[in-house]
C-alpha cells in the first residue's frame, strides 16, 4: 500500500513537472506570439504610411500634370489668336503698300521721296511680320504635336515618361517666353512705322526745301 502511494506520488510529481514545463512553454509561445504581432503591426503601419505617401505624391503629380496640359491648351489657343492677328496686320500693311505703290505718279518729288521712305519702312515691317508669322506657325504646330503626344501617353504613363514630359514642358515654356519678347518688339516697330504718315513727312521736307531756297 505504501509503495503504491509512493509510486502514485512519483507519477504525480512527474506529471506536475511536465505540466509546469508545458505551462512555461505556453508562456514562452505566448510572449513570442505577442512579439511577432508587434512586429507585424509595426510593419503594417510602415507599409500603410509608405503607401499613403506614394498616393499623395501621385495625386500631386497628376494635379500638376493636368494643370500643365491645361496651360498648354490655353497657350495653343492664344497662339492661334495671335497667328490670326498677325495675318490681319500683314494684310492691312500689304493693302497700304499696294495703295502707296499705285498712288498718283504726278506728285511732287518731295512727296515721292517721302512715299518711298514710307514704302521701304512698311516693306521692312512686312518682312519682319512674315518671318514672325512663319516662326509662330511652326511653334503652333510644335505645341499641337506635343499636346497630342501628351494626351496619347497619359493613359500608359510611367515615371520615366513623366520625367520626359516635364522636360519637354519646361523647354516649351522657355520657347514661349522668347516668342513673347519678340512679339513685343514687332508690335513696337509696327506702331512706330504707322505714326510716320506720308503727308507729315512731305510737310517737313517741303519746309526744309523752302528754308534752303
Amino acid at each position: 500500500m505504501k509503495q503504491s502511494i509512493e509510486a502514485r506520488d512519483r507519477k504525480i510529481a512527474v506529471l506536475s513537472e511536465k505540466l509546469n514545463s508545458h505551462l512555461s512553454l505556453f508562456d514562452s509561445i505566448e510572449k513570442e506570439a505577442f512579439s511577432v504581432k508587434q512586429v507585424v503591426d509595426n510593419v503594417e503601419r510602415i507599409v500603410i504610411a509608405g503607401l499613403r505617401r506614394e498616393m499623395d505624391q501621385v495625386s500631386a503629380f497628376e494635379k500638376a500634370f493636368v494643370e500643365r496640359i491645361n496651360d498648354l491648351e490655353n497657350r495653343l489657343k492664344n497662339d492661334g489668336y495671335e497667328f490670326q492677328r498677325k495675318n490681319k496686320i500683314i494684310s492691312e500693311l500689304e493693302a497700304q503698300l499696294e495703295a502707296a505703290k499705285i498712288s498718283d505718279c504726278s506728285r511732287a518729288q518731295i512727296e515721292e521721296i517721302s512715299t518711298q521712305k514710307t514704302i521701304s519702312a512698311k516693306d521692312t515691317v512686312i518682312q519682319n511680320l512674315v518671318s514672325e508669322k512663319e516662326t509662330l506657325h511652326f511653334e503652333v504646330r510644335s505645341l499641337a504635336n506635343i499636346l497630342q503626344k501628351i494626351q496619347n501617353a497619359v493613359a500608359h504613363m510611367n515615371e520615366e515618361d513623366r520625367r520626359a514630359v516635364s522636360s519637354k514642358l519646361e523647354s516649351q515654356e522657355e520657347c514661349q517666353m522668347n516668342t513673347s519678347e519678340e512679339d513685343n518688339r514687332i508690335q513696337d516697330t509696327t506702331k512706330h512705322s504707322a505714326e510716320q504718315s506720308p503727308n507729315k513727312t512731305c510737310r517737313i521736307d517741303a519746309a526744309e526745301n523752302r528754308g534752303i531756297e
